[in-house]
C-alpha cells in the first residue's frame, strides 16, 4: 500500500497517526524468514518515502529521550548474514 501511494497527502495520512511507528517497533518473531522478508521489504519502502517533510513523523521526542524508531529497527540487519536483508 505504501509503496504505491503517489500523493503526498496520502503519504502524510499513512504516516501521521504513528501506527506505522508501532508497526516498525513491534518485537516480531524473526526466526520465520518469510515474515523477516516482508518486514525488511516493509523498512526499505518506508525509507524511500522520507524526505524532508515526512521524516517527522518518524522522529520522536519522548520527554529526555528521542527516537528514530525506522533507524533504530534497521540497524539491527546491519550484519545479518543473509545478503538480502543487509542490502
Amino acid at each position: 500500500m505504501i509503496q504505491n501511494t503517489r500523493s503526498e497527502t496520502a503519504i502524510y495520512y499513512l504516516f501521521s497517526n504513528n501506527h506505522v511507528n508501532e508497526l516498525i517497533a513491534y518485537r516480531y518473531d524473526f526466526t520465520d524468514e518469510e515474515l523477516l522478508a516482508y518486514y525488511i521489504s516493509f523498512l526499505k519502502t518506508i525509507s524511500l518515502k522520507l524526505n524532508e517533510r515526512t521524516v517527522q513523523f518518524f522522529f520522536h521526542t519522548h520527554k529526555d529521550k528521542p527516537s528514530f524508531p525506522l533507524y533504530c529497527e534497521a540497524i539491527k540487519f546491519f550484519r545479518h548474514s543473509e545478503s538480502m536483508v543487509r542490502a
